[in-house]
């Protein structure tokens, strides 16, 4: 059962959170707290500062890291960027966006994969859809 009442970014950690194999997992987004603190349980997600934003919206960004900490949060065989907005080797996202990169959950468009820019619902679903396949 599926109950979601809220903005993007509780939509896509939800998203994120269901292709997940966790046993036992519920998925019913209440006032966003509890898929949000079985998140955090398991290291999904670790907020800013130790709080979620449930109601702001989520960057490319921040999306991806949930599917890379999700996956366990595997080393990239390569750490060299493809894309030209994405350089700083310090940035929180940088190993996950390379792992995403290396596994083609994300190819970019032109040579740029827009880290700022809001992840919307058919970016999270091709997201998801590439790392379950």
């Amino acid at each position: 059962m599926k109950i979601i009442k809220t903005k993007i970014a509780a939509i896509i950690l939800t998203a994120v959170f269901s292709a997940g194999s966790f046993s036992g997992a519920t998925v019913l987004v209440n006032n966003n707290s509890q898929i949000t603190v079985q998140a955090a349980e398991k290291g999904i997600t670790t907020g800013t500062d130790g709080k979620f934003f449930h109601a702001d919206n989520c960057t490319r960004e921040q999306a991806i890291p949930f599917l890379w900490r999700m996956a366990g949060k595997p080393n990239p065989k390569n750490m060299n960027s493809r894309f030209k907005d994405v350089t700083s080797k310090t940035r929180y996202s940088y190993k996950a966006v390379m792992w995403a990169q290396e596994n083609g959950i994300t190819t970019g468009t032109n040579g740029l994969f827009f880290p700022t820019g809001l992840c919307k619902r058919r970016e999270i679903v091709t997201f998801i859809y590439r790392y379950k396949n």
